[in-house]
């Protein structure tokens, strides 16, 4: 092969890793969206209908009983940035409870088995976590598989952020300035649990995030509740998912059209 030849072939790989060719950073090699699926078919579960004609709604409210947590103050004096940014001092977020309601806010609730082999298409607009106070906003968000997940440091002080999950490979990347890390995407699904996020210079620092191939997760609003909507008719496995108290999961059939109104469901601590 001449030099000619080898020249005319490397230059464009050489240009091509020089800028990555792209903005993404996968976090798994790209597997087959039937394996995907497959997984979560096992046990009677599955839709019974696709036309979107016959789509319904899933709603219900998830309650604490027992002896209720304190947000506990955050002690900050490690690092003088997190102290002038939080003045009036930072609470704990790992349990929000509401008294008046007994409504357990940011708990999420995703679909785990019953949508075999669908299909939906993958938001292209990404999914933003910050890092502004000593603090990972938003605490829970929903991420798609396949969606691009940025992450921004809005902080001038040492953060390192800590991906760790189930199905996708660990990451760890330090940020000391306000600054942003190239788009990456998780390619396979967490069913069994959200994956999380944290900082292991600030302990306090976490973010969770369902990362399904499916729209279907919701998080609990102030007073617990919340809302599945435009889902298939079918019979599925609900996942309710709390980071301190754990996991409930739930056989649920939805007819065609219905409204479905669960029975709360209750997290108890002795």
């Amino acid at each position: 092969m001449t030099r000619t030849l080898i020249a005319s072939i490397c230059a464009p790989l050489l240009a091509c890793l020089l800028v990555a060719c792209g903005p993404k950073e996968s976090l798994l090699v790209t597997g087959s969206l039937d394996d995907i699926y497959s997984a979560e078919a096992a046990g009677g579960y599955g839709v019974s209908s696709t036309d979107p004609a016959d789509v319904g709604t899933v709603k219900g409210r998830v309650t604490f009983e027992g002896r209720a947590y304190k947000r506990r103050q955050i002690q900050l004096s490690t690092d003088k940035f997190c102290v002038t940014a939080n003045p009036s001092g930072l609470l704990s977020e790992n349990f929000v409870f509401d008294p008046a309601t007994k409504g357990l806010e940011n708990v999420f609730v995703y679909v785990k088995s019953g949508l075999a082999k669908m299909k939906f298409p993958v938001p292209s607009d990404p999914i933003v976590l910050d890092q502004i106070g000593c603090r990972y906003i938003p605490h829970m968000a929903r991420l798609r598989v396949g969606q691009p997940l940025v992450i921004k440091s809005s902080d001038n002080t040492l953060h390192n952020v800590h991906g760790m999950s189930n199905s996708n490979p660990e990451f760890n990347k330090t940020m000391s300035t306000p600054s942003q890390l190239a788009a990456m995407y998780y390619e396979k699904p967490e069913y069994k649990e959200p994956a999380r996020i944290s900082c292991d210079v600030h302990g306090w620092m976490k973010s969770f995030m369902t990362v399904l191939p499916h729209p279907f997760s919701v998080i609990t609003a102030k007073d617990g509740s919340f809302e599945l909507k435009g889902l298939p008719p079918g019979n599925y496995k609900l996942v309710i998912w709390h980071e301190y108290l754990g996991s409930q999961e739930l056989d649920i059939t939805l007819e065609n059209k219905q409204a479905l109104a669960l029975e709360p469901v209750v997290f108890t601590r002795g």
